[in-house]
């Protein structure tokens, strides 16, 4: 079977849904690590700001985890449809949309670590990406209104 050299082998969607799944993966074992701690925060071997020390940045990977599983799901999910139509162009800039308001508002809600360079980086990228999703979305939106004329 010979595949368009611009088409994704079917392999990948399956390797997207196990990065996915590896992602939940890293966010249990970090909140197990973090609930074992607890204990020694009650046993008295930590104060309670040295656990808050040690753990200051586990908040923010586990969203930074929580984030790369939903974009790896919705990539498997939607790997098998063509992109190229405006329906799927829309749905993904909504989605696109709303994780970018959600990593802008992020700040608001959890302190982020103090080398904070990244999330400039990401919210940067979350906002190209987004813009690009919906000019792609409008021009395929016009070329159908083109079409059907």
């Amino acid at each position: 079977m010979k595949t368009n050299p611009k088409q994704t082998p079917y392999w990948v969607r399956w390797v997207y849904l196990a990065l996915a799944v590896f992602q939940l993966f890293m966010i249990w074992v970090d909140v197990r690590e973090y609930q074992q701690y607890q204990f020694c925060v009650e046993s008295g071997i930590f104060s309670p700001a040295g656990l808050q020390d040690a753990f200051s940045g586990h908040a923010y990977r586990w969203v930074m985890g929580g984030l790369l599983c939903i974009l790896f799901l919705f990539a498997f999910a939607v790997m098998k449809y063509d992109l190229r139509q405006a329906k799927w162009s829309a749905i993904l800039g909504g989605l696109l949309t709303v994780m970018l308001l959600a990593w802008a508002c992020l700040p608001l809600f959890l302190p982020l670590p103090t080398a904070n360079g990244f999330y400039f980086l990401m919210l940067f990228a979350f906002a190209g990406v987004t813009i690009y999703t919906w000019y792609k979305y409008c021009k395929t939106q016009k070329r159908m209104e083109d079409n059907s004329i």
